[in-house]
C-alpha cells in the first residue's frame, strides 16, 4: 500500500511539473475530435470539471475510469447538453459492479467461530455513447482568385464515439481503470475513424482525502478518408486530489482540485466545490480554467433510485450552455 502510494504521489508531482511541457509543445487549437471534450455528466461539470480524483459513479467512464469500482449497483445515466450556436450533444452510459461470495471467519469473543457469507466487489464495468450533431451548416464557395464567398445550399456534420470501461481494485486503497473507445467523424462527404484509450487510478489516502491522475484521449492517428487529411486527438493528462471537509448524515461538504494538460491547449486549473444535504439535495459551484467564462455552477436532486442534475457554464460571447443529466440505480 505504502509503494502505491508513493507511485501514485510521483504521478501527481509529474503532471503537475510535466503537464506545462506537454502542452506547450503542442500547436495550440490545432487538435480536432473537440466533442471529446464537451464533457459528460451535469454533476462533475458543474464543479468546475474536477474531478479525477472524486470520479465515483457512473460518470466515472468519461473522468477517471478507475472510479467506476466505487459504485455499488447498477447504473444507467443520460445526459442532454445544450450547447452554442445550435449544437447539441447526447451521453448514453451504464455501469454495474462485478461481485463475489467471501466466507469470513467471525469469533463472538467467548471462542466461538462462525462463518459468513459476504459480497466482494472485484471489477466494475461500464459502456457509454456519445453523440453530437451540429446541424445544418452552409456550404461556403470558393472562386477562381482562392476567395470565399456565396452559398451552395448546405452540409451536415455528425460525431460519435462508443466505449467500453474496466475497473478493479489494486491493492487495498487503489484502483485503475481503463476505457477503449471507438470515434467516428463525419463532416459532409469526408469521414474519419479511429481509436482511443483513458487510463486512471485513484488512491484513497484516507477517510477525506482522494488523489487521482488519468491520461485521456491517446490514440491512433485519425485520418479523414477522402482527402487523407490527418487529424491528431484532443489528449489530455490530468492529476487532482478530492477531499471531504464534512461528511456526516445530514451534510456532506466535498472541496475539488485539478489540473489538465491539453495538447491543443494551455495548461489549465479547475476547482469545484458540491454541499449535499441529507443524501438528496445538492449545490454546487466551479471555476474552470479553461472556460472563458470561468464560473461552473449547479444542482441535483435525489428521490429513491433516481437522480437529476444540472449544470450551467457561460461561454463568454458565445452565450452558454447547459446539462442536464438523469440516473436510474438498480
Amino acid at each position: 500500500m505504502k509503494i502505491f502510494a508513493k507511485i501514485t504521489a510521483l504521478l501527481l508531482v509529474a503532471a503537475v511539473c510535466v503537464a506545462p511541457a506537454f502542452a506547450g509543445e503542442q500547436d495550440k487549437g490545432t487538435a480536432g475530435l473537440q466533442f471529446l471534450k464537451m464533457e459528460a455528466g451535469a454533476r462533475p461539470v458543474a464543479m468546475g470539471s474536477a474531478f479525477v480524483a472524486a470520479a465515483d459513479d457512473i460518470n466515472a467512464s468519461y473522468w477517471n475510469p478507475a472510479g467506476l469500482i466505487e459504485i455499488d449497483n447498477k447504473q444507467v445515466t443520460f445526459m442532454h447538453n445544450v450547447w452554442v450556436e445550435g449544437i447539441s450533444a447526447e451521453y448514453l452510459a451504464y455501469a454495474q459492479p462485478v461481485e463475489r461470495i467471501k466466507t469470513v471467519k467471525i469469533a463472538d469473543g467467548k471462542g466461538n467461530i462462525r462463518s459468513e457469507d459476504r459480497k466482494e466487489k472485484i471489477l466494475a464495468f461500464g459502456a457509454n455513447f456519445t453523440y453530437t450533431g451540429y446541424g445544418s451548416i452552409p456550404k461556403t464557395l470558393e472562386t477562381a482568385g482562392g476567395l470565399y464567398g456565396g452559398q451552395d445550399g448546405t452540409f451536415t456534420a455528425t460525431d460519435y464515439a462508443i466505449g467500453i470501461s474496466a475497473a478493479s481494485k489494486l491493492l487495498t486503497s487503489g484502483s485503475i481503470g481503463l476505457t477503449v473507445k471507438m470515434v467516428s467523424s463525419t463532416i459532409g462527404d469526408y469521414s474519419a475513424f479511429g481509436a482511443a484509450l483513458d487510463f486512471g487510478i485513484i488512491y484513497t489516502i484516507n477517510d477525506y482525502l482522494k488523489a487521482g491522475f488519468m491520461l485521456q484521449n491517446f490514440g491512433t492517428t485519425f485520418r479523414y478518408l477522402a482527402d487523407g487529411a490527418n487529424v491528431m486527438f484532443p489528449s489530455n493528462i490530468k492529476a487532482g486530489v478530492a477531499c471531504k471537509i464534512l461528511n456526516t448524515k445530514e451534510h456532506a461538504l466535498m472541496c475539488l482540485f485539478d489540473v489538465n494538460a491539453m495538447t491543443d491547449n494551455v495548461t489549465s486549473v479547475n476547482a469545484g466545490v458540491e454541499y449535499t444535504f441529507n443524501n438528496m439535495i445538492s449545490a454546487r459551484v466551479g471555476y474552470k480554467g479553461s472556460e472563458p467564462a470561468g464560473i461552473t455552477f449547479g444542482g441535483g436532486a435525489q428521490f429513491l433510485n433516481y437522480l437529476v442534475d444540472y449544470a450551467f457554464v457561460p461561454f463568454g460571447d458565445l452565450g452558454t450552455t447547459h446539462r442536464i443529466s438523469i440516473t436510474a440505480k438498480f
